[in-house]
């Protein structure tokens, strides 16, 4: 059996080739993906009532595998007048009508993660939960 002796600069080489090879085709794929979920009440604020809306890539990355990237939009009424709610897309002050609208753009986010809609009770400490659902952006 005769070996071919490569030079190390060929060893490198051949291994890049072979992890090239070996790497998934969606390794390089942006999968545009979109979902809706509409949470139900979870606390004393059964009128509360809500819809989640993702729009944007599932991506692929070594460290963690595949995430979401892109635009989460948090829309609710039936809330309480002027209470302060916090959601993953951000912060917002109910208006006099009890409805707010949280909103992020480019966000990293898992592919099946828990939304959860926050009323603030006292300043920055304590909050208790009013909406809430599992958003599952996985394609079909």
């Amino acid at each position: 059996m005769a070996f071919v002796k490569l030079p190390r600069l060929g060893h490198i080489a051949l291994v890049v080739a072979v992890l090239l090879a070996s790497t998934p085709a969606i390794a390089a794929d942006h999968t545009s993906v979109s979902a809706t979920l509409i949470p139900t009440s979870t606390s004393d604020e059964p009128k509360a009532s809500g819809v989640v809306k993702f729009q944007g890539d599932l991506i692929w990355n070594w460290y963690s595998g595949y995430s979401l990237r892109g635009d989460l939009t948090v829309t609710c009424r039936g809330l309480t007048p002027f209470a302060t709610y916090r959601t993953p897309a951000g912060t917002f002050i109910a208006d006099k009508n009890g409805t707010g609208i949280a909103k992020t753009r480019n966000g990293y986010f898992a592919v099946y993660f828990t939304v959860t809609v926050y009323r603030e009770v006292t300043k920055d400490v304590a909050y208790v939960p009013v909406l809430e659902g599992i958003l599952n952006a996985v394609p079909q």
